[in-house]
Parts: C-alpha cells; sequence; structure tokens
C-alpha cells in the first residue's frame, strides 16, 4: 500500500525552492538571483516588429517595463524576475542572450495527444557604454531586438489549442526592437 500525502510533498516542493537558492548562495557565496556588480536599473521601451502568434501571446505595443543589468567581466546578466540571463559582450559592447521553456497548454485526452508549447527567448543587444573603474561598465543605453518563438514539442497535438484562440498558428513568433535607458532617480 502506499500512502500519498500531498500537502506535505508540496510543503517539502515549496521548501526546496527556497533553500536550494540559499545552499547556493552560500556555498559559492554568490546569490545566484544578482549574480556580477549592478550597472543599473533600465526603462525599456519595445516597439512590436513582428507578431504571428495572435494577440493573447504578444505583449502591448509599445511595451514599457524595466530590467537590470549586471556584469561580471565579460558576461552582461538581464535580470528581470526569475533567474538572469546571461551572454558574454564581444569588443563592440554587442552580446546574444537566449534562454527557453516547455509548458504543457494542454495535458493528453483520449484519443489526442498533449499539447506543449516550448518557448524560445533571443536578445541581441549592442551596449552604448564606456568602460570605467575597474573594468565596470558605465551604461547610458542599449538597443536591440528580443524575439519569442514558440514551437510544439515533438509529438505534441495543438491544433486545438490553435481553434480556440490560444495561439494564432504554431509554430509562431514575436519580434519587439528594444531601446533601454537608465532609470531616472
Amino acid at each position: 500500500m502506499r500512502f500519498c500525502f500531498p500537502r506535505l510533498r508540496e510543503a517539502i516542493r515549496q521548501a526546496a525552492l527556497l533553500v536550494v537558492p540559499a545552499l547556493l548562495c552560500a556555498c559559492t557565496g554568490k546569490d545566484p538571483y544578482n549574480p556580477g556588480t549592478s550597472l543599473g536599473t533600465f526603462t525599456v521601451e519595445a516597439q512590436r516588429k513582428t507578431a504571428t502568434c495572435g494577440e493573447l501571446e504578444s505583449p502591448p505595443d509599445p511595451w514599457r517595463f524595466e530590467v537590470r543589468l549586471a556584469q561580471d567581466g565579460r558576461t552582461l546578466y538581464w535580470l528581470q524576475g526569475g533567474l538572469p540571463v546571461s551572454g558574454t559582450l564581444d569588443d563592440a559592447q554587442r552580446t546574444q542572450m537566449k534562454s527557453s521553456d516547455t509548458k504543457t497548454v494542454r495535458e493528453a485526452n483520449r484519443g489526442q495527444a498533449a499539447c506543449g508549447v516550448r518557448r524560445e527567448d533571443q536578445l541581441d543587444a549592442a551596449l552604448t557604454a564606456k568602460e570605467g573603474a575597474n573594468g565596470k561598465l558605465e551604461v547610458s543605453s542599449f538597443v536591440g531586438t528580443l524575439r519569442y518563438r514558440f514551437v510544439p514539442t515533438e509529438g505534441s497535438d495543438c491544433q486545438d489549442v490553435v481553434a480556440l484562440g490560444g495561439y494564432a498558428e504554431l509554430p509562431c513568433e514575436v519580434a519587439l526592437e528594444l531601446r533601454g535607458t537608465p532609470k531616472a532617480k
């Protein structure tokens, strides 16, 4: 006989989500959510270039948000909510950052495979910056392109999700032109 304690299991999972970052910080001396040296908070204005996913999966146009940038050597960090995304700066202060996440949009049911969608994010950015003390960049602005691509996972059946308006089509993409400036204090 197998006993199932879903509340206990959920409590343990929640505790692990809090403890693991704390252990990483304690073992490495670094906060995984705030790596490197802060370069400041930036106000970003994004203008939509393409949007083939439909309005439900597209941000407003224009879209305004804030992001924090940080640096560790030639590594640039984009901090916005969860774990940071990073890329390596070249000599012209350009970088490319990529991340992805997979979600089950609809579970499998009798006679129909699940609908899983992988979101692939790519940021191509160029900083306007000069090197300050100790190699820290002094960023006056940045420009770039941010792409969100939504792709069904292998073996997925997402026809009903598209038909019901969850997406206009799959795969699909949203591309935005970005301009970031230091947040006014």
